[in-house]
């Protein structure tokens, strides 16, 4: 009851993040901020998804209006181009990070190596610094995409500055393409011009 609907965001990893990537395509999807963590599709193309996503999401293509993160490790060589054609009208940013593995993603992931030191080890810190350099960057991005705040899109932008030179994080930029006119649209401007 205390959520603004107008500034939902939701994350999702690896399965979840297919499930947010359906449910943001949805028509009139209230989703503004889309994050996903390792979901596979920068890995293998869509076609490799289960059919029924593949459906959903071919038919509705242009629907995606949020913003989104989408997270992948730099040691799978990730193709973020793979989406493109779903994310083309929405601005994106596409991030790949060392030391995460698949499950490192998640808290447990993350402080497994403090938990069980001679099972996981870690002794440079490298995954944990990994897993908190992501969540500063993801605690931006939604305050940068839903509450609008200049200091978030400043943090962004100095992120993607900065990924030359970084050897932990990689953020890239692409802005969105104009959407096409709808059919209505159209006619309205054909009848005024």
């Amino acid at each position: 009851p205390n959520a603004d609907a107008d500034r939902l965001g939701v994350m999702g990893h690896s399965y979840g993040a297919w499930v947010s990537f359906a449910w943001t395509a949805n028509i009139d999807s209230p989703v503004r901020a889309l994050i996903t963590l390792d979901s596979g599709f920068e890995y293998d193309s869509l076609p490799e998804a289960p059919e029924l996503l593949q459906l959903h999401m071919k038919r509705n293509q242009r629907n995606i209006r949020a913003a989104t993160l989408r997270v992948a490790s730099t040691d799978r060589h990730p193709h973020f181009e793979y989406l493109d054609p779903f994310l083309k009208y929405v601005p994106r940013y596409e991030a790949s990070i060392t030391s995460l593995t698949h499950n490192d993603y998640l808290t447990h992931g993350a402080i497994r190596p403090d938990l069980i030191p001679e099972k996981w080890l870690d002794a440079r810190k490298d995954r944990r610094t990994s897993y908190d350099r992501l969540a500063e960057v993801i605690w931006n991005f939604l305050d940068a995409s839903l509450q609008q705040r200049p200091e978030a899109r400043e943090f962004l932008s100095r992120c993607v500055e900065r990924s030359a030179s970084d050897n932990r994080l990689n953020l890239q930029f692409k802005a969105a393409a104009p959407v096409p006119p709808t059919q209505r649209q159209m006619a309205q401007y054909l009848r005024q011009h």
